[in-house]
């Protein structure tokens, strides 16, 4: 999930020249991981992410990018193959 979080990088802080800390979304883990354990579904993991990145980061994520997220998430909590970034 860490790295998943880190290719996704919603508030672009891997993006930028000056080193990011390596656990930057860590507080997205767990709660993330329960989720998806518990079944639920891509529009309830947008609310939260949605609503998590607002609360906690204060920023909002792109539409696309975050819906991209959440489908890899999925197919990762399925233990599917993952698409490339």
């Amino acid at each position: 999930m860490r790295a998943l979080l880190r290719g996704w990088d919603p508030i672009g802080v891997f993006s930028i020249p000056s080193p990011a800390p390596p656990d930057e979304y860590d507080c997205l883990i767990d709660p993330l991981v329960e989720r998806l354990d518990r079944g639920d579904g891509a529009d309830d993991l947008i609310r939260y992410l949605t609503q998590r990145l607002d609360d906690h980061f204060g920023l909002s994520a792109d539409p696309d990018k975050l819906r991209q997220f959440v489908g890899r998430a999925l197919e990762w909590r399925a233990g599917g193959t993952l698409p490339q970034p």
